[in-house]
């Protein structure tokens, strides 16, 4: 399935200065269990295209192995009533 983004429409990107400075701002967090998850979620956010809804949704073997955004299966999902 593609997405088709609707004309007139722009899609932002991030440029690679920004994400630097992006994670050098979790790697300022001083709870090191919350900098290491912020850290984890956000790079799997980027890597894989995943929502943010998505993220806690994850288990191990979503992973099936491999760290290739084509093999990662995420299979449960949270509706809002």
């Amino acid at each position: 399935m593609t997405y088709q983004v609707p004309e007139g429409d722009k899609i932002m990107y991030l440029s690679d200065d920004e994400l630097r400075r992006f994670f050098k701002a979790i790697d300022q967090v001083e709870n090191e269990f919350r900098r290491l998850r912020d850290r984890a979620m956000f790079r799997l956010i980027l890597a894989f295209g995943l929502r943010v809804s998505e993220v806690p949704l994850l288990r191990v073997e979503d992973f099936n192995g491999s760290i290739s955004p084509a093999q990662l299966r995420v299979t449960r999902v949270k509706l809002k009533p």
